[in-house]
């Protein structure tokens, strides 16, 4: 409202200067007029009205602003008292709570004073209480005749023990339980894998035996003594008459060998031709129809079981299977159920089925060296395999499946486990029970006459044999003191009484021994283990 009327006020003041200012120029060249001064007078006179209107409403509008100042000025003052009362109320309870804060802080030092003086009375009670233990420990070693260390150390022993007894349990706990799950799931998978296997459960006829009964070929090999020499050199095979000329014996340490050099006298026989000059060229045409027999036979076995074909040096190994038999078991027939049985039970366990044939396939080809390499079949078949590229899982279950290598994965175990189900089950293998209880007593008796040895066990159907020499046992007097020298006759202790057996050294010549004899003095396929074993016992008497 006050600024309206400043402008107005203004607004006058600023129209009577520029009146004055205009005006005086027209009266002075027009001051003989007369009504020019008429009017001048009048707007004088107008603006003298005018200005004290305008110093009337500027009186009022004063009026009004003091009267609105004061008013606001007065409630300000209301205001800043109201703020005061507020700031000492506030100020009031500051120093209230101040003061409690002071008197807890005084209750807390007083506390802590308290606490303090508590434990200063406290330290001399551990003291007291360390000088006590330390006396009565004085007093126990003095009366006990036993030294604190020694004490200490047979305690810190009896826990040892214990704990290790405990850790041992529930090793043994764990790996029985382990085992049992293991025998019971390998079981099923065996069981559902016999059940699955739909092949003859009687051996397939094996080829003709080696004994040779035409009258034309026993006639010339037991009067011409220059063609048996001529054939014995060009096939490595013996030719014996037997049973006072009624038959033909062809012999050899190859299997193959002994089938070609067969072929080739009823090959010459068949042609009427049995001569010296035709030994090379029969022999010739022999050779190349068996290989490419064995050829067919490797090819037939990776096409029925659906693998990749089998190449180098493992094909050749693996097609003289064909001609390779043990107790009138054919190899190539064995391999092949097998691999049916180790893919059955890879599927049962989830592995690869292709990779468990594969292993079951190929693991007797160590069989077709034997006759011109030392070592395990086993062992020689996965050299073989590994040089040819085979994959690890395939050469560790071909050299693992007798043992001779650790098992590294699942599929050594169940080509182990498959070879023993088609060697073992009923019809697959047959073998004179007289000559096999002969191999028995022969190998026990040789094992028994070395000395030191105990008893002897037979394991595997002659394979393996485990022997077991005279252990070391000591008798331990019910006496304080402890230790390796009570045991073995040292220190207080004594040993009441130790027998001495077979020492740790003496174990490799005992089986370096057995192992020389038995092949020496017997006859047999494959190898034999010897496996000696030594125990050790240690006793003691509660009386």
């Amino acid at each position: 409202m006050m600024i309206p009327l400043l402008v107005a006020v203004g607004s006058t003041v600023v129209t009577l200067i520029l009146l004055k200012i205009l005006v005086k120029p027209a009266i002075t060249q027009a001051s003989m007029d007369e009504g020019i001064e008429q009017r001048l007078a009048a707007a004088k006179a107008e603006a003298e009205r005018t200005l004290q209107n305008a110093k009337s409403d500027a009186k009022v509008v004063s009026a009004e602003l003091r009267e609105g100042f004061l008013a606001t000025l007065e409630q300000m003052g209301k205001d800043l008292k109201d703020m005061g009362e507020r700031l000492d109320r506030k100020e009031s309870t500051v120093k209230t709570r101040e003061n409690t804060v002071n008197e807890r802080r005084k209750v807390v030092q007083q506390k802590e004073l308290e606490i303090k003086e508590r434990a200063q009375k406290v330290v001399p009670a551990q003291k007291f209480r360390g000088d006590l233990l330390a006396r009565l420990r004085a007093k126990l070693v003095e009366r006990s005749g036993v030294e604190e260390a020694h004490a200490v150390s047979e305690m810190v022993e009896a826990h040892l023990t214990d704990a290790q007894l405990h850790a041992t349990n529930l090793k043994l706990s764990a790996e029985q339980r382990a085992k049992e799950d293991a025998e019971r799931l390998g079981k099923r998978v065996i069981a559902i894998s016999n059940e699955r296997f739909n092949m003859s459960h009687q051996p397939d006829e094996e080829h003709p035996g080696f004994r040779l009964t035409d009258p034309e070929i026993v006639e010339k090999v037991a009067n011409d003594a220059a063609f048996k020499e001529a054939f014995i050199a060009a096939t490595e095979a013996e030719l014996n008459v037997a049973d006072e000329g009624k038959w033909v014996d062809v012999r050899g340490v190859d299997p193959l060998k002994r089938e070609i050099s067969r072929r080739t006298l009823i090959y010459m026989k068949n042609q009427g031709v049995v001569h010296v000059d035709r030994i090379p060229i029969v022999l010739s045409r022999v050779q190349k129809e068996v290989d490419k027999e064995l050829d067919r036979a490797a090819e037939r076995a990776v096409r029925i079981l659906r693998l990749a074909p089998l190449e180098g040096e493992v094909k050749r190994l693996f097609s003289r299977l064909l001609y390779r038999a043990s107790y009138s078991q054919n190899q190539w027939h064995h391999a092949v159920e097998v691999a049916y049985v180790c893919g059955m039970m890879a599927s049962e366990l989830g592995l690869d089925v292709k990779v468990g044939r594969r292993a079951g396939l190929l693991h007797d080809i160590g069989k077709a060296m034997t006759h011109d390499h030392e070592g395990s079949h086993a062992l020689l078949g996965a050299d073989v395999a590994r040089r040819c590229g085979e994959s690890e899982d395939v050469c560790n279950a071909i050299g693992a499946h007798h043992g001779e290598e650790p098992l590294i994965s699942p599929y050594a175990e169940i080509t182990a486990a498959g070879d023993a189900i088609s060697g073992a089950r009923p019809g697959a293998r047959r073998e004179i029970q007289e000559a096999f209880a002969s191999k028995v007593y022969d190998i026990e008796r040789i094992a028994l006459n070395v000395k030191g040895v105990e008893r002897v066990h037979i394991m595997q159907g002659g394979r393996e044999v485990r022997v077991f020499v005279g252990e070391r046992e000591s008798k331990v007097e019910n006496k304080p003191a402890i230790g390796w020298e009570a045991i073995y006759g040292g220190g207080n202790g004594g040993n009441g009484g130790a027998k001495k057996g077979v020492t740790d050294n003496d174990m490799p010549d005992i089986a370096r021994e057995i192992a020389t004899q038995i092949e020496e003095q017997l006859t047999y396929p494959g190898q034999i283990r010897v496996t000696v074993i030594r125990e050790t016992r240690a006793i003691g008497v509660a009386r």
